[in-house]
């Protein structure tokens, strides 16, 4: 079977959102399903990693069309339209319904007709953020009667962050996501609090059509032995906004620092994927904090396995429970010690106690976190941080969040979904209205 993929951000764009997507795309071929990718050729997703294709078997087809990207197109020209920039961006970011990428819909739609037609395509997916991929998968399966699986990498309405409420927008964006609800075949999230919450957002349609698919980690990705640094080695990895940043772990860091002042002679801390910007107050170790904007998932995955700690800094903010941070998986495959701070009482926190091998921590206390440094520091002294492996159930549990096992689940889903569609409907049987005699 075919299956047309609508994905935005799609490599070589390396945004997190990214790798639910290529892992699909890279392990659906082996349960009965080869993927035709949609994408836009000229996104402006500034992180690239080309690496990402290579991972893509070749019987994965990766077709491109344009898009308007306005907000990237805006200011090139001269000083007029520099001027004017902002103007012009808030009127089309006004008349975008649902994102900024709906002016891809259009193109995404022509394009995806002719590769429907082109390659005999058995059913759809698209994927967000942007919302914009479901517009798309809306229109074409209205269009086609294709089976469609609709799937919300973050919440949309239910999102912490969502801004509209009340808004002509946000009338629009209730009627989108309701039309993609009511036709879609199912609606994934990768969250069961998100599945939940779909669910109670649209009471009247059958519960059953809200499913959990997990994000995950690649096994191939951690094969082998990795021999954890000489240094007691701390690594962060992800990108710090809104109510996510690393003061307080500093404040915390630099307290055990006066309590310890013999741990600086071993400590090396990396931050991967992220600029601080002179917004914080890192202490100073002399160079042994090291900032590294950006670098490929491959040498991510290599920082990560050899590290002491892994370090997660989770959102302050409480409504960010209905999501899990896809790096937590991944996390969690190293076999390494995490520290996570600002952990809300949701699947984040339930997953790291499953895990078994976290210090998790529900704020940011300096205090706190300079009592979690000096424990793993002692640990680390003692030889016993880092070095051994998983308990056999542990690894059991970790090993259900393999990107094979959900690409697994996918394909049983859109074979569900094509029988469906492909089962013959029940013809209605009109029985004739027999006239009444004598008054009976």
């Amino acid at each position: 079977m075919k299956l047309l993929m609508i994905a935005y951000e799609f490599p070589p764009a390396a945004a997190g959102g990214v790798f639910r997507s290529v892992k699909f795309a890279r392990y659906l071929p082996r349960f009965g399903w080869t993927p035709h990718v949609l994408t836009p050729s000229n996104t402006t997703v500034r992180c690239q990693d080309e690496t990402l294709l290579n991972e893509l078997p070749p019987e994965v087809v990766v077709h491109r069309s344009r898009s308007f990207e306005y907000r990237g197109a805006l200011g090139r020209g001269g000083w007029l339209a520099r001027g004017l920039d902002w103007r012009i961006r808030a009127l089309l970011d006004r008349l975008a319904v649902p994102d900024p990428m709906s002016f891809w819909a259009v193109p995404a739609v022509i394009k995806a007709l002719w590769i429907i037609h082109r390659h005999r395509i058995d059913a759809l997916y698209s994927t967000s953020w942007p919302f914009s991929d479901h517009l798309a998968g809306l229109i074409l399966h209205r269009l086609t009667g294709l089976p469609w699986i609709a799937d919300f990498r973050d919440p949309w309405l239910q999102h912490y962050n969502y801004g509209p409420t009340g808004t002509r927008k946000d009338r629009w964006n209730r009627r989108i996501e309701r039309a993609i609800c009511r036709r879609a075949s199912a609606v994934i999230s990768p969250t069961v609090l998100a599945t939940r919450a779909m669910r109670r957002s649209h009471p009247d349609l059958p519960p059953g059509r809200f499913l959990t698919i997990r994000n995950g980690y690649d096994e191939c990705e951690f094969t082998g032995r990795v021999a954890p640094s000489e240094d007691f080695l701390i690594v962060h990895a992800g990108s710090f906004y809104g109510t996510r940043n690393p003061q307080g772990f500093f404040d915390g860091l630099n307290r055990f620092l006066r309590r310890n002042p013999q741990a600086r002679e071993r400590l090396r801390i990396v931050f991967l994927g992220t600029s601080l910007d002179g917004a914080f107050a890192p202490p100073d170790l002399d160079g042994r904090v090291e900032y590294k904007p950006w670098v490929s998932h491959a040498e991510t995955i290599q920082w990560l396995r050899q590290a002491r700690v892994l370090l997660l800094i989770q959102h302050r903010d409480p409504a960010v429970k209905l999501t899990v941070t896809g790096k937590l998986y991944e996390y969690m495959a190293t076999g390494c010690h995490i520290l996570s701070l600002n952990t809300q009482p949701c699947e984040n926190e339930s997953l790291l106690r499953r895990y078994g091998r976290a210090t998790v921590l529900s704020d940011s206390d300096p205090n706190a976190v300079a009592s979690a440094l000096q424990h793993l520091h002692h640990r680390y002294v003692a030889g016993h941080l880092g070095t051994d492996p998983l308990q056999p159930a542990t690894e059991k549990y970790v090993r259900r969040f393999r990107r094979q096992a959900t690409a697994r689940q996918l394909a049983d889903l859109l074979n569900r979904a094509l029988a469906d569609a492909q089962a013959p409907r029940p013809v209605p049987v009109t029985v004739p209205t027999i006239p009444a005699v004598g008054g009976v």
